[in-house]
């Protein structure tokens, strides 16, 4: 009988050091943080500061803790992030601050989410907004 043992590593972080790219992408120290399961608006779409400046806003002076996943094509850590106990990303959806990323997230919990937020209209749910996924392809 083989025991598989995963370890997990919760990286504690005062947020001094941050660098907001855009609403999904940030900088700590040298480690540039893409939150898992989320997609924000690019930076050439309309209202895209909304998110932006919403987790920069979030990430001041707060302490994160972070679970590295994995590593994208672009050399990002997709990253589980958690400030005071809280999902960054979760909270990042139900706020209307960004897409549930369908491509990588099936999860009942962010698809619920992000269909309350557009029933309130909240965030960048206020506006008629393209998913940034297919924004990319245009």
């Amino acid at each position: 009988m083989r025991i598989f043992i995963l370890f997990l590593f919760f990286f504690t972080a005062k947020s001094q050091n941050i660098y907001v790219y855009d609403g999904d992408t940030f900088k700590y120290n040298d480690l540039k943080i893409r939150l898992y399961n989320i997609d924000a608006l690019e930076k050439k779409q309309p209202h895209s500061e909304e998110s932006y400046y919403f987790l920069k806003r979030i990430l001041k002076n707060k302490a994160l803790k972070y679970i590295i996943l994995k590593y994208d094509r672009y050399n990002r850590a997709i990253c589980k992030v958690y400030i005071n106990g809280k999902d960054l990303s979760l909270l990042m959806v139900e706020t209307g601050n960004a897409f549930v990323y369908r491509r990588y997230c099936s999860s009942f919990i962010f698809l619920s989410a992000e269909k309350e937020a557009k029933k309130k209209r909240l965030g960048i749910w206020k506006y008629n907004n393209i998913n940034p996924e297919i924004f990319r392809r245009t």
